[in-house]
């Protein structure tokens, strides 16, 4: 009889965490409305801006040293790849898998056979 109850529990909590993981208020979202033109119009001004401060970031980012040392055209050229790279949603998911398959093969070693074409990476 406890067992059932303990199940019965952990599903009552389960449920709980998914109700407020789908309804963080309580309640159902408002519906989508589609936004507006002006609404648009806004919304990609704040995303080029956004883009040329990152650009800006990126650029102040670079320590004087190296700028002098590959000359400030080749410093120039690598922020705007970079900042292309960090804007490309392909690039960005695929550094992300990157990632995880080094973080994996750190913490599990015995992946490291079936976690393939990451021979480049390790030194």
């Amino acid at each position: 009889r406890t067992v059932k109850a303990a199940r019965v529990k952990m599903l009552t909590n389960l449920t709980k965490r998914l109700n407020d993981l789908i309804w963080p208020d309580g309640a159902p979202r408002e519906a989508w409305v589609d936004p507006t033109e002006e609404e648009l119009h806004k919304a990609r001004q704040e995303e080029i801006q956004a883009a040329a401060d990152l650009r800006d970031k990126l650029a102040a980012a670079i320590p004087a040293s190296l700028a002098s040392l590959v000359g400030s055209s080749a410093a120039d050229d690598a922020v705007v790849k970079l900042h292309d790279l960090l804007l490309c949603p392909v690039q960005l998911r695929s550094l992300a898998y990157t990632l995880f398959d080094l973080i994996l093969v750190e913490l599990f070693p015995e992946l490291e056979l079936t976690v393939g074409g990451l021979d480049h990476l390790v030194s």
